[in-house]
């Protein structure tokens, strides 16, 4: 497994958290 994968599949599993996260705070402001 390359670094690159490593990284798209990490991205991959933090993308719907991120996307919470990125929500409660626009929401914040």
């Amino acid at each position: 497994m390359s670094v690159q994968d490593d990284i798209a599949l990490a991205k991959s599993l933090l993308a719907p958290y991120l996307k919470k996260t990125s929500g409660r705070t626009t929401s914040l402001k």
